[in-house]
């Protein structure tokens, strides 16, 4: 079990119960950088008990300087490459929605890969743009990155 005694350490997000509270991710600042401790449980699968909520928070907190992050239900993948293109891989037993967020102001949408079909962001929660695409469990969809002209 983590435990931190020090006032310096924030917990962004912990499991709580009637009796005590365990840190999910705690945040330390140090100098101009910070640490980030994400908490992985003895048995890695309880990670995908993590509600979708708490799931696109840790995938933001991470993705902080990358192009785009997912706001799903647990057990998914993003694959990031250095061409301005991306992957998803669910392992849902189920056909599923998955959010894609575009976290980089010069990306202006997404275009699917395989078909050609562009997808462009409506607004979201606390202004983030957010794009929907369906999954189906084990495929990849693979896009590739729209960027304003300049």
């Amino acid at each position: 079990m983590l435990q931190y005694k020090t006032n310096a350490t924030w917990c962004d997000l912990a499991f709580v119960s009637e009796y005590s509270n365990f840190p999910l991710l705690t945040r330390d600042f140090y100098g101009k950088g910070q640490l980030l401790v994400l908490t992985i449980p003895d048995d890695f699968s309880d990670l995908y008990r993590i509600p979708g909520t708490v799931n696109k928070l840790i995938h933001q907190v991470f993705s902080a300087k990358l192009p785009v992050y997912l706001d799903m239900q647990p057990r998914c993948n993003l694959f990031l490459y250095d061409n301005d293109t991306f992957g998803v891989l669910s392992y849902h037993n189920s056909p599923s929605e998955a959010g894609i967020i575009l976290n980089d102001p010069t990306v202006t949408g997404i275009c699917d890969l395989e078909n050609g079909q562009e997808y462009y962001p409506v607004p979201g929660a606390k202004g983030e743009r957010q794009i929907r695409i369906s999954m189906c469990n084990g495929t990849y969809r693979f896009f590739r990155l729209l960027r304003s002209k300049k």
